[in-house]
Protein backbone atom coordinates (compact mmCIF):
# COMPACT_ATOMS: atom_id res chain seq x y z
CA UNK A 1 0.00 0.00 0.00
CA UNK A 2 3.16 2.43 1.01
CA UNK A 3 4.28 1.78 -2.73
CA UNK A 4 1.07 2.23 -4.26
CA UNK A 5 0.45 5.42 -2.24
CA UNK A 6 3.85 6.96 -3.32
CA UNK A 7 2.55 6.42 -7.17
CA UNK A 8 -1.00 7.20 -7.35
CA UNK A 9 -3.76 8.21 -5.70
CA UNK A 10 -5.97 6.47 -3.81
CA UNK A 11 -9.72 6.81 -3.66
CA UNK A 12 -10.91 3.84 -1.49
CA UNK A 13 -9.91 1.08 0.19
CA UNK A 14 -12.88 -1.45 -0.14
CA UNK A 15 -13.17 -4.13 2.21
CA UNK A 16 -15.30 -6.79 0.89
CA UNK A 17 -17.22 -9.76 3.09
CA UNK A 18 -16.56 -7.23 5.64
CA UNK A 19 -18.48 -9.17 8.05
CA UNK A 20 -15.15 -11.19 8.73
CA UNK A 21 -13.70 -8.17 10.39
CA UNK A 22 -16.13 -8.94 13.07
CA UNK A 23 -16.48 -12.56 13.44
CA UNK A 24 -12.98 -13.69 12.86
CA UNK A 25 -11.52 -10.56 13.79
CA UNK A 26 -11.72 -10.55 17.96
CA UNK A 27 -9.66 -14.30 17.85
CA UNK A 28 -7.70 -15.42 15.22
CA UNK A 29 -7.74 -12.84 13.04
CA UNK A 30 -6.57 -9.96 14.82
CA UNK A 31 -4.70 -8.82 11.71
CA UNK A 32 -8.82 -8.48 10.38
CA UNK A 33 -9.89 -6.26 13.21
CA UNK A 34 -6.64 -4.17 12.93
CA UNK A 35 -7.49 -3.67 8.99
CA UNK A 36 -9.34 0.17 9.41
CA UNK A 37 -6.10 1.33 11.14
CA UNK A 38 -3.59 -0.29 9.30
CA UNK A 39 -5.19 1.53 6.09
CA UNK A 40 -5.43 4.72 7.81
CA UNK A 41 -2.01 4.59 8.75
CA UNK A 42 -0.50 4.10 5.25
CA UNK A 43 -2.96 6.54 4.00
CA UNK A 44 -1.53 10.10 2.99
CA UNK A 45 -3.21 12.36 5.36
CA UNK A 46 -5.16 15.62 4.96
CA UNK A 47 -5.03 19.23 6.72
CA UNK A 48 -6.75 17.67 10.07
CA UNK A 49 -4.05 14.87 9.97
CA UNK A 50 -6.69 12.46 8.94
CA UNK A 51 -6.17 9.87 6.09
CA UNK A 52 -7.59 10.80 2.56
CA UNK A 53 -8.51 7.46 1.80
CA UNK A 54 -12.35 6.39 2.15
CA UNK A 55 -13.41 3.34 3.03
CA UNK A 56 -16.57 1.04 1.82
CA UNK A 57 -17.08 -2.18 3.36
CA UNK A 58 -19.82 -4.54 1.74
CA UNK A 59 -21.51 -7.65 3.03
CA UNK A 60 -24.68 -9.57 2.38
CA UNK A 61 -25.23 -11.20 5.56
CA UNK A 62 -24.04 -8.67 8.61
CA UNK A 63 -26.81 -9.33 11.60
CA UNK A 64 -27.45 -6.06 13.83
CA UNK A 65 -24.54 -6.78 16.42
CA UNK A 66 -22.14 -7.38 13.72
CA UNK A 67 -22.98 -4.58 11.81
CA UNK A 68 -22.59 -2.59 15.12
CA UNK A 69 -18.91 -3.86 15.98
CA UNK A 70 -18.24 -2.63 12.58
CA UNK A 71 -19.22 0.63 13.02
CA UNK A 72 -16.94 0.15 16.05
CA UNK A 73 -14.45 -0.34 14.60
CA UNK A 74 -14.22 1.81 11.61
CA UNK A 75 -15.23 4.67 13.81
CA UNK A 76 -12.24 4.84 15.43
CA UNK A 77 -10.16 5.93 12.88
CA UNK A 78 -13.40 8.05 10.94
CA UNK A 79 -14.80 9.50 13.51
CA UNK A 80 -17.47 10.69 11.12
CA UNK A 81 -19.30 7.69 10.80
CA UNK A 82 -22.92 7.87 11.89
CA UNK A 83 -25.50 5.34 11.31
CA UNK A 84 -26.36 7.41 8.14
CA UNK A 85 -23.14 5.98 6.55
CA UNK A 86 -24.35 2.17 6.84
CA UNK A 87 -26.90 1.34 4.28
CA UNK A 88 -28.55 -1.69 4.45
CA UNK A 89 -31.14 -4.25 2.17
CA UNK A 90 -34.84 -3.96 3.32
CA UNK A 91 -35.34 -7.57 1.74
CA UNK A 92 -32.95 -10.00 2.00
CA UNK A 93 -34.98 -12.62 0.21
CA UNK A 94 -33.59 -15.35 -2.33
CA UNK A 95 -36.78 -16.29 -4.13
CA UNK A 96 -34.65 -18.77 -6.53
CA UNK A 97 -33.37 -20.88 -3.35
CA UNK A 98 -36.24 -23.29 -1.23
CA UNK A 99 -35.48 -24.33 2.21
CA UNK A 100 -36.13 -27.45 3.88
CA UNK A 101 -35.07 -28.02 7.16
CA UNK A 102 -35.53 -31.88 7.82
CA UNK A 103 -36.02 -34.04 10.85
CA UNK A 104 -32.78 -37.21 10.59
CA UNK A 105 -34.15 -38.37 13.74
CA UNK A 106 -29.77 -38.56 14.64
CA UNK A 107 -29.67 -40.97 11.33
CA UNK A 108 -27.68 -37.85 9.37
CA UNK A 109 -25.35 -40.35 6.79
CA UNK A 110 -29.34 -42.52 5.75
CA UNK A 111 -31.24 -39.03 5.13
CA UNK A 112 -28.55 -37.78 3.12
CA UNK A 113 -28.28 -40.83 1.04
CA UNK A 114 -31.96 -40.98 0.62
CA UNK A 115 -32.05 -37.48 -0.49
CA UNK A 116 -29.50 -37.81 -3.12
CA UNK A 117 -30.82 -40.58 -4.70
CA UNK A 118 -34.19 -38.85 -4.50
CA UNK A 119 -32.64 -35.94 -6.25
CA UNK A 120 -30.43 -38.56 -9.22
CA UNK A 121 -34.25 -40.37 -9.73
CA UNK A 122 -36.30 -36.87 -10.52
CA UNK A 123 -33.76 -33.98 -11.29
CA UNK A 124 -30.90 -36.03 -12.70
CA UNK A 125 -28.49 -34.58 -10.17
CA UNK A 126 -24.53 -36.84 -9.58
CA UNK A 127 -25.45 -38.60 -12.94
CA UNK A 128 -24.56 -35.62 -15.63
CA UNK A 129 -22.42 -32.12 -15.43
CA UNK A 130 -25.29 -29.89 -15.55
CA UNK A 131 -26.05 -29.48 -12.03
CA UNK A 132 -23.35 -29.54 -8.90
CA UNK A 133 -23.73 -29.33 -5.14
CA UNK A 134 -21.95 -28.37 -2.00
CA UNK A 135 -22.42 -30.52 1.66
CA UNK A 136 -21.77 -28.54 4.20
CA UNK A 137 -19.93 -30.36 7.68
CA UNK A 138 -19.65 -28.67 11.08
CA UNK A 139 -16.45 -30.32 11.44
CA UNK A 140 -13.12 -31.40 9.51
CA UNK A 141 -12.77 -34.90 11.71
CA UNK A 142 -14.79 -37.09 12.94
CA UNK A 143 -18.53 -38.64 11.96
CA UNK A 144 -19.76 -35.06 11.32
CA UNK A 145 -16.20 -34.13 9.90
CA UNK A 146 -16.23 -33.55 5.86
CA UNK A 147 -13.17 -36.08 5.70
CA UNK A 148 -15.46 -39.19 6.59
CA UNK A 149 -18.44 -37.95 5.16
CA UNK A 150 -16.63 -37.43 1.86
CA UNK A 151 -15.44 -41.11 2.15
CA UNK A 152 -19.00 -41.97 3.14
CA UNK A 153 -20.80 -40.84 -0.30
CA UNK A 154 -17.66 -41.54 -2.66
CA UNK A 155 -18.23 -45.20 -1.51
CA UNK A 156 -21.74 -44.90 -3.32
CA UNK A 157 -21.10 -42.21 -5.83
CA UNK A 158 -17.58 -43.17 -7.49
CA UNK A 159 -15.33 -40.85 -9.02
CA UNK A 160 -18.37 -38.03 -8.25
CA UNK A 161 -17.31 -36.99 -4.64
CA UNK A 162 -14.23 -34.46 -2.79
CA UNK A 163 -13.53 -32.98 -0.04
CA UNK A 164 -12.24 -29.70 0.87
CA UNK A 165 -11.18 -27.91 4.47
CA UNK A 166 -9.11 -25.72 6.42
CA UNK A 167 -7.04 -27.70 8.12
CA UNK A 168 -5.24 -31.18 6.97
CA UNK A 169 -7.71 -33.80 8.32
CA UNK A 170 -6.59 -36.59 11.42
CA UNK A 171 -6.52 -40.07 10.80
CA UNK A 172 -5.66 -43.26 12.86
CA UNK A 173 -2.39 -43.95 13.12
CA UNK A 174 -1.33 -47.69 12.78
CA UNK A 175 1.54 -49.69 14.33
CA UNK A 176 3.27 -52.43 12.06
CA UNK A 177 1.42 -55.12 12.49
CA UNK A 178 -1.69 -53.09 11.33
CA UNK A 179 -3.12 -52.15 15.03
CA UNK A 180 -4.24 -48.96 16.37
CA UNK A 181 -2.29 -47.00 18.71
CA UNK A 182 -4.40 -44.65 19.64
CA UNK A 183 -3.11 -41.39 17.85
CA UNK A 184 -4.38 -39.52 15.14
CA UNK A 185 -1.70 -37.86 12.69
CA UNK A 186 -2.42 -36.08 9.50
CA UNK A 187 -4.00 -37.57 6.23
CA UNK A 188 -1.12 -36.21 4.56
CA UNK A 189 2.05 -33.97 4.30
CA UNK A 190 1.50 -30.06 4.58
CA UNK A 191 2.62 -29.71 0.94
CA UNK A 192 0.73 -31.94 -0.63
CA UNK A 193 -2.36 -30.74 1.48
CA UNK A 194 -2.03 -27.24 0.02
CA UNK A 195 -1.82 -28.79 -3.93
CA UNK A 196 -5.16 -31.17 -2.72
CA UNK A 197 -6.83 -27.70 -1.95
CA UNK A 198 -5.87 -26.06 -5.12
CA UNK A 199 -6.37 -28.61 -7.37
CA UNK A 200 -10.06 -29.37 -5.66
CA UNK A 201 -10.69 -25.93 -6.73
CA UNK A 202 -9.97 -25.91 -9.73
CA UNK A 203 -11.64 -29.86 -10.61
CA UNK A 204 -15.16 -28.58 -8.66
CA UNK A 205 -14.63 -25.65 -10.92
CA UNK A 206 -14.27 -27.80 -14.07
CA UNK A 207 -17.06 -30.16 -13.42
CA UNK A 208 -15.02 -32.84 -12.70
CA UNK A 209 -17.18 -34.17 -9.88
CA UNK A 210 -20.61 -32.98 -8.62
CA UNK A 211 -20.69 -33.38 -5.29
CA UNK A 212 -18.04 -31.19 -2.74
CA UNK A 213 -17.85 -32.09 1.10
CA UNK A 214 -16.68 -29.19 2.91
CA UNK A 215 -16.32 -27.01 5.98
CA UNK A 216 -16.71 -22.79 5.87
CA UNK A 217 -13.69 -22.65 4.98
CA UNK A 218 -14.69 -23.01 1.14
CA UNK A 219 -14.64 -20.31 -1.05
CA UNK A 220 -17.01 -17.48 0.56
CA UNK A 221 -18.39 -15.83 -2.19
CA UNK A 222 -18.11 -18.13 -4.86
CA UNK A 223 -19.49 -17.69 -7.83
CA UNK A 224 -20.26 -21.18 -9.70
CA UNK A 225 -22.92 -20.67 -11.81
CA UNK A 226 -24.74 -25.02 -11.68
CA UNK A 227 -24.65 -24.98 -7.86
CA UNK A 228 -28.15 -26.28 -7.72
CA UNK A 229 -28.16 -27.79 -4.41
CA UNK A 230 -26.56 -27.38 -0.47
CA UNK A 231 -26.80 -29.49 2.29
CA UNK A 232 -26.12 -28.76 5.86
CA UNK A 233 -25.19 -32.13 7.88
CA UNK A 234 -26.15 -30.55 11.02
CA UNK A 235 -27.37 -26.64 12.11
CA UNK A 236 -24.53 -24.02 11.18
CA UNK A 237 -23.74 -21.93 14.15
CA UNK A 238 -25.80 -18.37 13.51
CA UNK A 239 -28.62 -18.02 10.72
CA UNK A 240 -25.87 -15.69 9.02
CA UNK A 241 -23.69 -18.45 8.63
CA UNK A 242 -26.54 -20.77 7.45
CA UNK A 243 -27.62 -17.93 4.84
CA UNK A 244 -24.15 -17.43 3.75
CA UNK A 245 -23.25 -20.78 2.67
CA UNK A 246 -26.63 -21.88 1.50
CA UNK A 247 -26.12 -18.80 -0.76
CA UNK A 248 -23.80 -20.43 -2.54
CA UNK A 249 -26.62 -22.10 -4.69
CA UNK A 250 -28.54 -20.34 -7.10
CA UNK A 251 -25.86 -18.10 -8.19
CA UNK A 252 -26.67 -18.25 -11.98
CA UNK A 253 -27.75 -14.88 -14.33
CA UNK A 254 -30.91 -13.67 -13.30
CA UNK A 255 -30.93 -11.86 -16.46
CA UNK A 256 -31.07 -14.62 -18.63
CA UNK A 257 -34.81 -16.06 -19.92
CA UNK A 258 -33.60 -19.63 -19.24
CA UNK A 259 -33.03 -18.84 -15.95
CA UNK A 260 -35.69 -16.87 -15.04
CA UNK A 261 -37.89 -20.06 -13.23
CA UNK A 262 -34.72 -22.17 -12.03
CA UNK A 263 -34.45 -22.94 -8.12
CA UNK A 264 -31.94 -24.19 -6.01
CA UNK A 265 -32.65 -26.79 -3.09
CA UNK A 266 -30.83 -26.05 -0.01
CA UNK A 267 -31.27 -28.68 2.81
CA UNK A 268 -30.70 -28.60 6.46
CA UNK A 269 -30.36 -31.79 8.25
CA UNK A 270 -30.75 -31.64 12.58
CA UNK A 271 -31.43 -34.04 15.09
CA UNK A 272 -33.06 -33.23 17.73
CA UNK A 273 -31.64 -32.78 21.74
CA UNK A 274 -31.87 -35.76 23.67
CA UNK A 275 -30.87 -35.87 26.91
CA UNK A 276 -30.84 -38.02 30.35
CA UNK A 277 -33.43 -35.80 32.73
CA UNK A 278 -32.01 -37.99 35.45
CA UNK A 279 -28.36 -37.00 34.74
CA UNK A 280 -29.12 -33.04 34.20
CA UNK A 281 -30.46 -32.93 37.44
CA UNK A 282 -27.86 -34.18 39.19
CA UNK A 283 -25.09 -31.88 37.49
CA UNK A 284 -27.13 -29.24 38.36
CA UNK A 285 -28.18 -30.27 42.00
CA UNK A 286 -26.71 -28.42 44.75
CA UNK A 287 -25.14 -31.35 47.06
CA UNK A 288 -23.15 -32.52 43.97
CA UNK A 289 -19.66 -32.63 44.41
CA UNK A 290 -17.07 -30.79 42.10
CA UNK A 291 -15.28 -34.01 41.45
CA UNK A 292 -18.63 -35.97 40.42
Amino acid sequence: ISAIVANFSIAYAVVDEVHCLSEWGHDFRTSYLNLAKTIDKLSPKDENGEGKIKFIGLTATASVNVLKDIKIEFSRQKQRLEDENIKSLLDYSRRELQFEVINDNGNKSQKIREILEDLKDTENFIETTEKAGLVFTPNVNGAYGCYQVSNTLSSIYQNKVSWFSGEVPKVDEYDANGNRTGRKIDLMPKQDFIKHKLDVQKHFKENKYQLLVATKAFGMGIDKQNIHYTFHYGLPSSVEALYQEAGRAGRWDKRKKENKNKIGKCFVLYSPETHDEERVQRLFHKDTTFAE
